[in-house]
């Protein structure tokens, strides 16, 4: 009997060790949308008067960086100049310099961006053209892409797409759409 409740707290250990794990890991996919990245604007030069400010919260992969860069070499391909950074309090764009806004974010569990919400919440986006995307392993959920256009609701126009991983040809292609209606 002894040996069988030695096995018993053994089997409990573990159990709670790997619960202690599982909420550490979550924690920290759930902390990736939270925290407010430190601006670190990139700028490509356009060939006409357009301009696009592209802003996104990146993810723990690179995943939302390589589709963001992408998005922004195909508007720069059509001419705009594109100002790509992450949303901070930092920032003091004036968005009435721009002819397009886009707004991206990584998806972890169903949860978009926070300080990206709350720079969309702040801005003045009437009178404006849109993109929203969001960056994810479930194509099906799209709660997080409503989400975003419910934030940009009072633009002039808004068009969002959801992608996943190696989907920068996806997101080339919608941009392109977009920009050329």
């Amino acid at each position: 009997m002894k040996r069988m409740g030695k096995v018993i707290l053994i089997i409990l250990g573990v159990l709670i060790v790997l619960f202690i794990a599982a909420m550490l890991f979550f924690k920290s996919y759930l902390n990736l949308n939270i925290k407010e990245l430190s601006p670190n604007e990139k700028m490509l030069n356009g060939n006409t008067d357009k301009k696009a400010l592209v802003l996104y919260q990146k993810s723990k992969h690179d995943t939302a960086t390589n589709i963001t860069m992408a998005l922004a070499e195909e508007l720069n391909q059509n001419g705009y100049t594109v100002v790509i950074n992450h949303p901070s309090s930092e920032l003091n764009y004036n968005v009435d310099d721009y002819d397009l806004l886009v707004f991206g974010s990584a998806v972890y569990m169903g949860t978009i961006s926070g300080p990206l919400q709350k720079y969309m919440n702040n801005a003045p986006l009437e009178g404006k053209d849109v993109i929203v995307y969001s960056v994810g392993g479930s194509l099906d959920e799209k709660q997080e892409l409503e989400l975003l256009k419910g934030k940009a609701s009072r633009a002039k126009s808004v068009k969002g797409i959801k992608v996943s991983k190696g989907q920068e040809e996806v997101i080339k292609s919608f941009i392109e759409k977009c920009i050329n209606k």
